[in-house]
């Protein structure tokens, strides 16, 4: 067969060339595949402002359209009732709620690929796109809420993978990039009323937990170098560690009964991550606390000498 007769010679790349065309016939198409072949190809199109898009770097307004809108495509990827329709039938099958699933999936892989990926790796780098924008981090925030039915009682989040099973990868990558996310956020702080605080402590603080990342959040801090946290960051950690009912022994009797715990050592009985990592806090705050002691009473001590030298000048002069 001759080259100019190959079935394939005829065809042409119709996808489209800005994120512009390909919002465009997002929205117009209705056929499923051609909705799997768009979401393939949506990080391939160029933005108008400048070429080749990147989706993390220097980014633009498209950019970061098109980054909310795969975060958007991708939410509740994992739960088959969240893309059925009410009916009045239960076991009516609907082929459509399937299919919505199939493009929620392909959504997350790519922005696993295109997105997740990049903030892995990100950890050393210095701050990028994702960081400076305010809506794309809000929505990144947003994306990695926890389970409704779980309001962080195990820690679950919505859209996190399990790390078995063939989305382990995506895991990997979603847990890299959660907690790169959580770790620069930590960075930074406010100033109101002459304190400091963490301007993003409770929401760090949950998504670390919801990553099952929290003691990680503050590894690494020596405690010649910690400083205690904010209060913003000990009402996170205390209402997660506090908050939440779990299976304790019971106050009158020997069973044990769903309750909120008393204290937090008896959240760390029913293994409450958030708990250790509060009682972790709580011993560095009273390190530093003793230090604090330590260092007053060491410069008591050289301000006598000081005098007791400045007094033996004095009386040598006599």
């Amino acid at each position: 067969m001759a080259e100019s007769s190959h079935p394939l010679m005829a065809k042409q790349h119709l996808y489209p060339r800005s994120w512009k065309e390909w919002r465009e016939r997002w929205d117009t198409t209705q056929n499923w595949d051609d909705l799997i072949g768009l979401l393939h190809s949506g990080f391939n199109t160029t933005c108008e402002s400048r070429g080749e898009c990147k989706p993390i770097v220097e980014l633009d307004d498209e950019q970061v359209e098109r980054l909310c809108f795969y975060l958007e495509l991708a939410d509740h990827w994992q739960q088959d009732n969240h893309f059925k329709v009410r009916s009045n039938h239960p076991g009516d099958k609907q082929p459509d709620a399937e299919q919505r699933k199939l493009l929620a999936e392909k959504a997350f892989k790519m922005i696993c690929l295109k997105l997740f990926a990049e903030m892995k790796k990100a950890e050393d780098r210095p701050r990028i796109g994702w960081e400076w924008n305010l809506i794309l981090r809000n929505k990144l925030i947003w994306f990695f809420r926890p389970d409704d039915e779980t309001s962080y009682r195990r820690g679950d989040l919505l859209n996190l993978p399990s790390s078995s099973g063939k989305f382990a990868h995506e895991h990997e990558l979603m847990l890299g990039a959660g907690l790169t996310l959580a770790r620069r956020l930590w960075l930074e702080k406010v100033e109101v009323g002459g304190a400091v605080l963490r301007a993003w402590a409770p929401q760090v603080v949950k998504l670390a937990y919801g990553l099952g990342q929290l003691e990680a959040l503050f590894s690494g801090q020596r405690s010649d170098s910690f400083r205690p946290p904010d209060i913003l960051t000990l009402l996170a950690i205390r209402e997660l560690a506090m908050g939440h009912e779990c299976f304790l022994p019971s106050r009158y009797k020997r069973d044990r009964e769903s309750r909120l715990p008393d204290s937090l050592e008896e959240a760390c009985l029913a293994n409450f991550g958030t708990a250790r990592a509060a009682t972790m806090l709580l011993q560095l705050m009273a390190q530093l606390k003793a230090e604090a002691i330590l260092s007053r009473k060491r410069a008591r001590h050289h301000k006598a000498e000081a005098l007791r030298a400045e007094a033996t000048r004095i009386l040598a002069k006599c």
